[in-house]
């Protein structure tokens, strides 16, 4: 799957042109008139070591190349005369030799390619090895073999190329075993990255002899064959073995990796498990902190492994995914990684480098102005000071031929902090900054930058920036320049809610002012607030009052002037405002609040009995019709306490109305009412009880009283 991406088969590659080789071998068995030596081939080219990786088929038509035999006769006027082509063009007739036909040749073009290959092929190996696969003879074929099987080889890929001309792995890996334990070890000539299909290759169809070698000889080999099926991590034996044996870390890694997506080789580990994310993470955490940089393949396969990894299927210790997971212990350094990761990756991410060494003035040559800023800035500020500003300011328009407060026209992740730097280092003057810039209209970048750090009055430099803004321009003509949501307070009030209109938190304190100079911030927020936004004053008002630097900044019969004046507004009351009369008011005025307190709370207590009486008054007018049954009525509502017994004052009112003796003349139900009001009032006594049974006497009259 990565085969296109990172060549599988390099060190093979500089040896054969392989694309000839395939185009060669494609071009016989498409010529072929034979099906079952077609399919007879394709056995065969399942088994070879390098596979193919691209579309072949059209390889002869630049050349005008037509057939098998007129390759074989005009490759050296059209192809060329290096080695490679010759390897690559024997090598492809031997393998195919089952498809050929004499149809695809002219009259001695076959053989007179063979007896060139003769008189050239010498010890060079991959000629031998073609002539083997041309030989019909079977005892000179196995000769040919096994003289190729004797020769000691001081390359790794020699010996894989001789391994691969066997038709048995049993019998080819006994042949070939003493060298691959010493071609596999330090002695190793292929490269585990670049040459991984070789590796693939060798572990797809030698894994079950390698693992018959118990040998310590072979360990190696047998470890080589678990790359697919684990995480090799460093803490591991597995790792520990191959490392010993000359394996770099970065080798390891890398084949681990790819081994992942060897997709030839069966029940090889999942790439969607929570081991290959792993892989994965170590992998490309590896790469990117290589200190050298990485040839553009391997950036490549990076890029895909991020594609392949925008989300893990498993999340691995809780990452969402492979950029997220790298972060940790990820420090790229060199200067071609960081440039590849700014310009493909493009995520934020803390880079360390130094500015000023030649190595890194890539990043500046490559990158856009806005880019590299951002890069430069960093390291600036991270600097801590250990060069001069003026320096850092200098090299940055040596790399880039323009001045460093451009940086400031745009929002970048680093502008406010890097503004700060350079204000408080003298490099920018707050006032001519605003002057350059007042005229850029609303929300202009260098505008909030001064909103965001000098309007909230973040030093002694930005309090003096503000004394000479406010005393040149009122809060109607700042919202002009900064825009019509521009409110000073709000750098240090907050408020609940737009429908509630209330102040919830106040705060103002800054360490580097004086008592005076936050008697005059605190003037400079009331009166932006007042002025711009009045429907929150009182609110703020009470806020400010509360809070610790007010009443330390200000004496207290002034703040208590304030809450007196605020109090006449019926803005606030309930106990944080006894609280601040406590805090405020002398022990005078104190008691005088109290006594005034206890008056208000009596006045207002009259008031409300008398609310109350006048409804009963207007209550029983409605009720009233001069029955007993009507009275009864008009006393629902009133259980309990002093109404009750001011009702029933207002009852005996009308009773003392009724005539004398005419309790005879009521009905039972009517009379039953009347005795029943005449027991409430004897219970209650809204009069003495005397006047209540001389009135009783004098309705019900006669003997009965």
């Amino acid at each position: 799957m990565t085969q296109e991406i990172i060549p599988a088969y390099s060190t093979f590659q500089k040896d054969i042109d392989l694309t000839l080789y395939h185009a060669f071998s494609e071009l016989v068995v498409q010529t072929a008139q034979d099906g079952e030596a077609r399919i007879l081939y394709r056995q065969l080219e399942a088994r070879q070591i390098w596979q193919e990786d691209q579309n072949v088929s059209s390889y002869f038509e630049a050349y005008s190349l037509r057939y098998p035999g007129e390759v074989l006769e005009r490759f050296e006027e059209k192809l060329g005369t290096d080695i490679r082509i010759l390897r690559a063009l024997a090598l492809a007739l031997g393998y195919t030799r089952r498809c050929q036909a004499d149809t695809m040749f002219v009259g001695n073009q076959r053989n007179d390619f063979i007896q060139k290959l003769r008189r050239t092929a010498g010890t060079d190996v991959y000629l031998q090895g073609a002539l083997y696969l041309l030989e019909t003879d079977a005892f000179r074929r196995r000769t040919r073999l096994d003289e190729l099987a004797a020769r000691e080889y001081a390359r790794t890929e020699e010996a894989l190329f001789v391994l691969s001309l066997f038709n048995d792995p049993e019998t080819g890996y006994q042949a070939m075993r003493p060298q691959l334990t010493r071609l596999f070890g330090p002695e190793r000539t292929i490269s585990m990255a670049r040459d991984f299909g070789v590796l693939e290759w060798f572990i797809r169809f030698y894994a079950e002899e390698a693992k018959r070698y118990r040998g310590k000889n072979d360990l190696v080999l047998r470890t080589l064959m678990k790359l697919p099926y684990m995480n090799m991590k460093p803490d591991s034996r597995e790792f520990s073995v191959l490392h010993t044996a000359g394996y770099s870390m970065e080798e390891i890694t890398m084949a681990n990796s790819l081994a992942v997506w060897a997709d030839r080789i069966p029940d090889r580990l999942s790439s969607k498990g929570i081991v290959a994310e792993k892989i994965a993470v170590a992998c490309v955490r590896m790469l990117l902190n290589g200190p050298d940089g990485q040839p553009e393949e391997i950036y490549a396969y990076i890029s895909w492994l991020f594609q392949v990894y925008k989300k893990f299927e498993v999340r691995y210790e809780g990452y969402q995914d492979l950029w997220a997971a790298i972060q940790t212990g990820l420090a790229p350094t060199a200067p071609q990684t960081i440039l590849w990761m700014n310009q493909t990756i493009k995520r934020q991410f803390p880079y360390r480098f130094d500015v000023f060494d030649p190595r890194y003035d890539i990043l500046a040559n490559e990158l856009s102005n806005e880019e590299y800023a951002e890069l430069f800035t960093m390291q600036m500020l991270r600097s801590r000071a250990a060069i001069p500003l003026r320096r850092w300011l200098t090299r940055y328009q040596a790399l880039t031929g323009v001045e460093y407060i451009e940086y400031f026209n745009k929002r970048h992740w680093l502008t406010l902090r890097s503004f700060v730097l350079l204000v408080e280092r003298k490099e920018i003057n707050l006032w001519q900054f605003f002057e350059q810039h007042k005229g850029d209209g609303a929300r202009a970048h260098p505008l909030e930058l001064l909103e965001e750090y000098a309007l909230k009055i973040s030093s002694w430099r930005c309090f003096r920036f503000a004394q000479k803004l406010f005393s040149q321009y009122t809060f109607s003509q700042l919202q002009e320049i900064f825009g019509d949501n521009f409110y000073f307070h709000q750098k240090f009030v907050k408020k609940e809610s737009y429908y509630n209109k209330k102040v919830q938190s106040f705060s103002m304190v800054r360490p580097f002012l004086t008592a005076e100079q936050h008697r005059q911030l605190y003037d400079w927020i009331d009166a932006s607030l007042f002025q711009t936004e009045p429907e929150y004053y009182d609110s703020f008002v009470l806020c400010a009052l509360k809070a610790p630097v007010i009443q330390r900044i200000y004496d207290k019969p002034l703040l208590a002037s304030v809450l007196r004046q605020l109090l006449t507004h019926d803005a606030c009351g309930g106990y944080e405002v006894n609280q601040l009369k406590e805090r405020f008011y002398s022990k005078e005025e104190m008691e005088a609040d109290r006594k005034a307190t206890a008056e208000q709370e009596e006045q207002e207590k009259e008031r409300q009995w008398q609310q109350q009486v006048m409804k009963c008054q207007e209550k029983l007018a409605s009720c009233y019709n001069g029955s007993a049954e009507s009275l009864i009525q008009f006393m629902h509502g009133y259980h309990f306490g002093e109404i009750r017994k001011a009702a029933l004052g207002m009852v005996y009112e009308k009773l003392l109305e009724w005539p004398a003796g005419c309790a005879q003349t009521l009905e039972a139900a009517e009379m039953w009412k009347f005795f029943e009001l005449c027991g409430s009032l004897v219970m209650y006594e809204p009069r003495p009880r005397r006047e209540i049974l001389t009135m009783v006497q004098t309705i019900v009259g006669g003997e009965a009283a």
